[in-house]
């Protein structure tokens, strides 16, 4: 019977994915461009990237980095972006590129010393002419949002997703902006490498996976780190890069992707007219080349070598662990879904895998696999680590590969490879859903150099899948040419990159515009209408009890359900939770061990996620509504007759135990639990948590007490699915909702007590809490000032505008003071956060990360910027129009909707408020802003928390201004 409804439901979903799925339109223009195109109307936006086929693999053996370092420079600008006076500007950026030829063959420090000084006056000099960031100015006038880039080993990839009625303008940019790029600003965005190159650094799993990638290589290209080497980043030319763009970027060797909502034919005529017109015109480049057509390859035809087993010792991580891997193949090798759905045998996200179950048998530490297929070639790689105590790499090792020899073998079961493909089916058909998930989808495809035909057929070749076919594929790669790496508990010094000792390049002209960005300011779109969501139409309230409400809504996409049962407590309530809800989730019930219960859920589409929040504990349950029924039912098995298998305590204990082994290396950890010590104090989640010595003493029953208290509260439940609502009502009464009678008094905890929120401290003088690790090459420096909160739609709308203003975006005034104009760390963003219920106070926070060497200047700057308002009226209208074109397309998707209407209900909406926050917005002036500011925050003292190394940084300034005080981090960190 069984295989019998896994069979119905496969055809189900084969229905459900073409019918829904949008065909796609692939064309080249004339230019020789690559054009993907895919439709989707459920929102009036559009995501769109330029991919360039050049990555990593294809920098110069003595220049790594390259890539991605012309992917930052990109972002400065042409000829006519970020200029105020080309011809002038050109004089002196050109005496710097050959300023920066002359120091590449120099060695002598002295010698180098002077030049790099010239190099820094000319640059000053430089400012005068340029404009910072316009290129993110005016993608964010427009409305634009997740304005970024990125590299990797095959390709450097420009996106951001739009509002619909922008097309014209977003293609008129991205066709400016690679046509003659400008590499101005340069030492700026150099010393901001630097800052991300030092970062990586200072997380030592990350330098372990890095050198892990590099020795698997084995000398081949895709083993260079994307961000280069470190000397190579210290000797950098522009000229050099000139080259490399004149080389590689050229539209033969782009790809164009659209997804959003447009109509592919009426389109192709705009497309024609603006980037179909796209040549490669910087100085240098090859004409030939500029006009080519013809498509270009830029693969390296060179493989990987792994050949016998090979086995190489480290000791560079907090606890020990090791990497397997195997040579495989490239991405769009037919073999490469097979490697991926070999990938769910062993992990999976219903823990059934071959692998997973040594996780949940606790028989090591942890232990995943994936598949990194890339253009050229692939890896399948194992990440473990052995049990802290007691276990050798080799002994879990052994493990690893006896899980490899049962697939090899063939020793599975039908009834795990049949969920693991329903599995795959059913996360594939909802990410047709949402349109940033298709547009992902068909950006991998571009990126891999796959078959777009491979888009509309994946789900069919996964349907028609075997065992057989998955046994094959594993004995194929799975041989005995196996790299080993294994990394004993130990820290790898990393060399930190300095900056060169040179002033700050203080960019200027942040209020102004060039001729370019002024004809795209007057360049007529459509008026977009707010889309009101009809709450009546679209949301039905239907109480299941007198403590539970249900908001449900239709799904109109798709068969697949999704329902969340939200409890009011959460682990301020009770610090045990967290733990408690792991424990639950390790068990099966009373009737079934916790493998055949998840085989069970996955085998027909389902899965149960149990975890929690501050104020929240919640249950989500999802899969095809014609199987809800059956389970609820198996979930209300799980809910109210788990079972207590005390030997998953030693997996708590384990994971715990290696976590804060982790967290005493991880810098980024370290910033963390300091800024919510300063927040909360007692209260930090680092502190309100249960500590190894009472999880050591802890029984499984106190456990799944302290879950069980969680759920006999009051709360909510949202349903998306093709189910009446009274029906599904009335479905939760019978699994999963008690009524109020059937819980004792004593067990039933009113919401009014169980959603508070600790209270953020109060500090009566200005205040630096730091806490020091010579061990980090950064620091992680956080900003707290206590501000009011913000109880009515007029004041959020102030609030978005604020936040929009100050880091709605790069274009944003903490980024360009911070990052652009002054260089002092590659992360800084910050903003107005309050609690949206106002059950305590809000605040104005800040987030920097810089070099240990900026830390005196960055707080000084940063604390200034969040302290006193920015006089910059013209930046602020900038602002408050990207914040109208946002607020024009936001969009409530239909598996949002119930949870949006009901927060709503709390807040006191009686609908949607987002056409009467437009109006509120267009209102707004910048002296609106500022009032609110200065109200929200007057009195308050500013908190900084410095997570760092305070040998290299110089606190006296500091000290004069606040109040230091020194913790130590058994303070911050239980």
């Amino acid at each position: 019977m069984k295989r019998v409804l896994l069979l119905l439901v496969c055809n189900i979903l084969t229905i459900c994915l073409f019918s829904q799925n949008q065909p796609l339109t692939t064309l080249t223009l004339k230019n020789g461009m690559n054009v993907v195109l895919c439709e989707d109307h459920s929102q009036p936006k559009i995501y769109g990237a330029v991919c360039v086929h050049v990555g990593s693999k294809n920098d110069p053996a003595d220049n790594t980095g390259m890539a991605h370092y012309l992917e930052h420079l990109m972002f400065k600008g042409t000829d006519r972006i970020g200029t105020l006076d080309w011809d002038k500007e050109r004089t002196c950026l050109d005496n710097i590129t050959q300023l920066y030829d002359e120091l590449h063959d120099i060695t002598d420090p002295a010698e180098r010393e002077s030049i790099l000084l010239k190099i820094n006056k000319l640059s000053n000099e430089a400012t005068q002419y340029a404009i910072p960031n316009e290129v993110d100015v005016i993608l964010d006038k427009m409305g634009g949002e997740g304005i970024n880039a990125f590299t990797s080993t095959d390709v450097t990839c420009y996106h951001n997703c739009f509002p619909a009625n922008q097309l014209e303008k977003w293609l008129t940019v991205y066709t400016e902006r690679f046509r003659h790029p400008v590499f101005r600003l340069f030492q700026s965005e150099l010393e901001a490498v630097y800052e991300e190159y030092n970062m990586y650094h200072d997380n030592p799993i990350m330098v372990f996976m890095e050198d892990a990638l590099e020795l698997a290589a084995d000398g081949h290209p895709y083993g260079r780190p994307t961000i280069g080497y470190q000397e190579h980043l210290k000797n950098p030319q522009i000229s050099a890069m000139q080259k490399f763009f004149n080389a590689y970027y050229h539209p033969c060797n782009m790809t164009l992707v659209l997804v959003g909502d447009f109509n592919s034919t009426a389109i192709q005529p705009l497309l024609d007219k603006t980037i179909g017109n796209l040549h490669n015109e910087a100085p240098g480049v090859d004409k030939d080349l500029a006009y080519r057509t013809e498509r270009m390859n830029t693969n390296l035809n060179q493989k990987i070598a792994l050949s016998g087993q090979k086995v190489i010792n480290l000791k560079e991580t907090p606890v020990k662990m090791g990497v397997l891997g195997f040579q495989t193949v490239a991405a769009n090798h037919p073999d490469a879904l097979y490697l991926d759905v070999l990938g769910r045998l062993l992990n999976n996200s219903s823990s059934t895998g071959l692998v997973d179950q040594l996780n949940n048998e606790n028989k090591l530490l942890m232990a995943y696999s994936f598949n990194y297929s890339m253009v050229e070639d692939g890896l399948f790689a194992f990440f473990y680590a052995p049990k802290i105590i007691g276990q050798s790499h080799e002994q879990a090792e052994a493990l690893l590969l006896a899980a490899l020899d049962s697939l090899k073998n063939g020793h599975f079961g039908d009834e795990l490879f049949n969920a693991v493909k329903m599995e795959y089916l059913t996360e594939y058909l909802s990410g047709m859903e949402s349109m940033e998930d298709k547009f992902d989808e068909i950006l991998g495809m571009v990126i891999n150099q796959q078959d777009m035909v491979f888009y509309e057929k994946k789900e069919t070749l996964i349907r028609q899948l075997t065992k057989q076919n998955l046994v094959e594929t594993a004995r194929r790669y799975f041989t005995d040419d196996c790299l080993i790496i294994r990394s004993s508990m130990g820290f790898k010094k990393m060399e930190k990159l300095d900056k060169p000792n040179w002033s700050p390049v203080v960019a200027k002209n942040t209020d102004q515009q060039s001729d370019f960005a002024k004809q795209i300011a007057k360049m007529p779109v459509k008026e977009l209408t707010v889309q009101g969501q009809n709450i009546a139409d679209k949301v039905q309230v239907f109480d299941i009890n007198s403590g539970f409400p249900l908001y449900s809504t239709a799904n109109p996409v798709n068969d697949i359900f999704t329902l969340n049962i939200s409890y009011n407590y959460g682990y301020n309530a009770d610090k045990r939770l967290p733990n408690a809800i792991s424990y639950f989730n390790l068990q099966g019930t009373e009737n079934q061990p916790f493998g055949k219960l998840q085989l069970k859920l996955q085998q027909i589409g389902a899965s149960m996620d149990v975890y929690c929040t501050a104020d929240q504990t919640i249950i989500s349950i999802s899969g095809f509504d014609q199987e809800l029924k059956e389970i609820l039912f198996l979930c209300q098995e799980k809910l109210l007759k788990p079972s207590n298998d005390e030997s998953k305590l030693a997996t708590l204990i384990d994971e715990e135990s290696s976590a804060q082994q982790m967290q005493k290396k991880d810098a980024s950890a370290w910033g963390t639990a300091l800024f919510h010590y300063a927040l909360y104090g007692q209260y930090s989640p680092e502190i309100h948590k249960m500590t190894l010595k009472e999880l050591k003493k802890v029984s499984g029953e106190e456990l799944l007490d302290a879950f069980k208290q969680a759920t006999c509260v009051d709360g909510h439940v949202t349903y998306v699915g093709n189910h009446d609502a009274k029906e599904v009502a009335d479905l939760l009464q019978q699994t999963l909702i008690q009524e109020p009678a059937k819980q004792t008094s004593e067990s039933r905890i009113k919401k009014e007590t169980t959603r508070k929120l600790p209270a953020l401290r109060i500090y009566d003088k200005p205040t630096i809490l730091l806490v020091s690790n010579k061990q980090f090459i950064q620091s992680n420096i956080y900003f707290y000032l206590q501000a009011k909160p913000v109880p009515d739609l007029r004041q959020r709308t102030l609030c978005m505008a604020y936040n929009e203003y100050m880091s709605g975006s790069m274009a944003g005034v903490i980024f360009q003071e911070i990052r652009e104009l002054r260089s002092l760390g590659y992360s800084a963003y910050g903003g107005y956060s309050y609690d949206w219920l106002n059950r305590r106070q809000g605040m104005v926070w800040g987030y920097l990360g810089t070099q240990a060497d900026k830390t005196v200047e960055g707080c000084e700057e940063m604390a200034k910027l969040l302290t006193q308002f920015p006089e910059k009226p013209e930046k602020f209208e900038n602002a408050k129009e990207a914040a109208m074109r946002k607020l024009e397309t936001s969009t409530v998707q239909f598996r949002d909707l119930p949870a949006k209407v009901w927060q709503w209900q709390e807040q006191g909406y009686k609908g949607d408020p987002t056409a009467e926050q437009l109006q509120l917005l267009r209102n707004i002036s910048f002296d609106d802003v500022n009032a609110f500011y200065k109200t929200s925050t007057e009195r308050a003292n500013m908190v900084i928390t410095i997570a760092g190394d305070k040998k290299r940084m110089n606190l006296k300034a500091l000290g004069e201004k606040f109040d230091i005080i020194e913790v130590k981090p058994g303070d911050i960190m239980k």
